[in-house]
């Protein structure tokens, strides 16, 4: 049989009780008294006043580090002297403006053509006939012509878009013809490679494609002579040494570079 709960037991479970009630009604009072609705009426009201006003940081920062001043009101004359540019920014810009036009003017003789983002500038110049003769790009021995051939890298048959030449590693390569760098990048497959653009008409677009190399030399949109040192010869990418590949483009399309640049697959 349980024993019968003492008489001890039972008070201290009252009186508990009752010390918990005593602290709750405490807390209410407490808080009623703290937070009154006169005190959340005004809050509300000084609230709206500060959303109400066209303020910026520093005005906020004053208002709240204990500054009794009120945010002063901005007029709608002090917005436009704000936004409006002073007399020697305009001028400045003018200036600026008649520069670049006078360098899209200048002979394209510039090592770095200037273009805009139309990039008329380099319309215009692969717009003209192409005056020098082809410069052979490296000094080496062709390793692999143009056409059908087995892949070294993965051992199957594959049309080979351009000629690879063979030459030690970080001999100079050189562009074939006059042009404008068009594009800068690396894939895995050609390692480190650029184009250039030799001509870009409606009628025809000629490029050259320089791949695997060990490092570029120029930069995006350079003009550059044939002759002109571009890159170095590396092995970076699908290679199985050092070499250069090189592709020539008519309208896209790839053709034998040694046939178009040179007229004989003999010729080095």
């Amino acid at each position: 049989m349980p024993k019968p709960e003492g008489k001890k037991d039972f008070f201290v479970k009252i009186t508990t009780i009752q010390l918990m009630l005593m602290l709750a009604l405490y807390m209410t009072c407490f808080l009623y008294c703290r937070f009154s609705a006169d005190d959340g009426s005004r809050l509300l009201a000084d609230y709206r006043q500060l959303t109400a006003q066209d303020m910026d940081f520093n005005d906020f920062r004053a208002l709240f580090s204990g500054g009794t001043e009120e945010p002063e009101e901005r007029s709608d004359t002090d917005e436009e002297q704000t936004t409006e540019p002073p007399q020697e920014a305009a001028a400045e810009d003018e200036a600026t403006t008649a520069v670049s036009a006078s360098l899209l003017e200048e002979d394209n003789t510039s090592p770095l053509y200037p273009l805009d983002s139309s990039h008329t500038a380099s319309a215009a110049f692969l717009s003209q006939q192409i005056q020098t003769a082809p410069v052979f790009p490296v000094a080496g021995s062709v390793s692999s012509s143009f056409g059908n051939r087995v892949s070294p890298i993965y051992n199957y048959n594959e049309q080979h878009k351009g000629v690879d030449i063979a030459a030690k590693e970080g001999t100079v390569i050189r562009a074939v013809m006059d042009g404008i760098v068009s594009m800068v990048d690396y894939t895995p497959g050609r390692g480190n490679f650029l184009i250039i653009d030799h001509k870009d008409t409606e009628e025809e677009k000629i490029q050259t494609l320089y791949q695997h190399c060990l490092k570029i030399l120029v930069e995006p949109y350079t003009v550059v002579r044939a002759g002109e040192a571009i890159a170095l010869v590396g092995s970076t990418g699908d290679s199985t040494g050092p070499h250069l590949h090189l592709e020539y483009r008519v309208n896209g399309e790839c053709v034998d570079p040694m046939e178009a640049l040179f007229g004989d697959l003999n010729a080095v």
